[in-house]
């Protein structure tokens, strides 16, 4: 749906863990609603992601892997960044 690259994780959200999604587009949009969907089709109820925050790139560790404590930090500020809860 739109998806090149996508990383899952739980976050704290307003005292509440919900599993949000990263995603990095493939074109110039994504699609939530397909997103969801097709979490969906694949994943268990609860692994599917409340939240989805689409972000120009990844962040990397110095070992190339990626930053997840980058992205947490990230939740809520929204430069260029489209946060989506459902």
């Amino acid at each position: 749906p739109g998806v090149a690259h996508a990383v899952a994780g739980r976050v704290d959200l307003d005292g509440v863990q919900q599993i949000m999604a990263w995603l990095v587009s493939a074109s110039d949009t994504i699609d939530n609603a397909a997103v969801t969907a097709w979490c969906r089709d694949r994943l268990p109820a609860n692994a599917v992601p409340t939240v989805l925050q689409t972000i120009k790139t990844l962040p990397m560790t110095a070992t190339g892997k990626i930053d997840r404590a980058s992205l947490r930090n990230s939740v809520g500020s929204s430069e260029d960044n489209a946060t989506t809860r459902r």
